[in-house]
């Protein structure tokens, strides 16, 4: 097993040699502490430089492999080898167990778990710090809009608010213009019924001098027809004698109650 140059051997010189695996290691005050299991040795000399033991009990199994060096075996038995008492809490560990490997897995674990949660935490935080930022940025895009729009409805109002204004005035100027229109037609319709009127007059007292003077002619014309038939005698025939026997009828008074001339 060692890596030296070959040396012979004998029987009787191989049968004299001890070996302590699987020999009880106990203190001088009478505590097992463990069990030999096996060496370390220089591969170049073949000297064994430690001791390899594993606690007593059924730990033994999965506890820990210590490390025992022959210098601080005391005595060496049949069966047992004994150490001080000292050194039973100096000895170094050369393979951990499966306790000591849960525990170191547990705080890997909890290390890990720490990280993580540290990890987490700190992207909550970024994550937090951004959702903040944007929530920042979208409320500030959103007041800007709610002036953008505000401004532009105030314009609109406003420029709505002139076009009624610039409706308004016009209706009132045609309104005007109408009125004036109206008035200065009732104007000239009054000048118009007026000048008929007086034209109007004028022929109505023109006709009534021409039926005046008509008659006064026509009466002149009577007149003198009259004056001429009373200055020469009558004739009378039979129906004048006769007419002139029957009583004298009044004028509109006769049977029919009808005036004639």
């Amino acid at each position: 097993m060692t890596h030296s140059a070959p040396q012979p051997t004998e029987t009787q010189k191989v049968q004299q040699l001890e070996s302590l695996l699987q020999h009880e290691v106990w203190s001088h005050e009478g505590n097992q502490i463990g069990k030999i299991a096996d060496c370390l040795f220089n591969l170049q000399t073949g000297v064994i430089t430690d001791y390899l033991f594993v606690s007593s009990g059924w730990t033994g199994a999965i506890g820990e492999i210590y490390q025992l060096p022959p210098t601080e075996i005391t005595n060496v038995g049949k069966k047992r080898v004994l150490v001080r008492e000292s050194a039973t809490t100096s000895f170094n560990v050369y393979c951990e167990g499966i306790p000591q490997k849960l525990t170191k897995a547990k705080e890997s674990l909890q290390q890990e778990a720490t990280e993580e949660f540290r990890s987490l935490t700190q992207r909550a935080e970024a994550m937090a710090e951004q959702a903040k930022a944007r929530l920042q940025s979208l409320t500030e895009q959103a007041k800007e809009q709610a002036q953008s729009l505000s401004q532009k409805a105030k314009e609109k109002a406003q420029a709505l608010n002139e076009q009624m204004n610039d409706q308004l005035q016009d209706a009132k100027t045609e309104t005007r213009t109408l009125a004036d229109q109206a008035k200065e037609r009732s104007r000239t319709l009054a000048e118009q019924v007026k000048e008929r009127s007086q034209v109007m007059g004028k022929q109505l007292e023109e006709g009534f001098q021409t039926l005046t003077v008509q008659a006064e002619e026509i009466f002149e014309s009577v007149a003198e027809d009259f004056s001429e038939s009373k200055s020469k005698p009558p004739v009378r025939n039979a129906d004048q004698t006769k007419a002139a026997k029957m009583p004298p009828t009044v004028v509109g008074e006769d049977d029919d109650d009808e005036p004639w001339i």
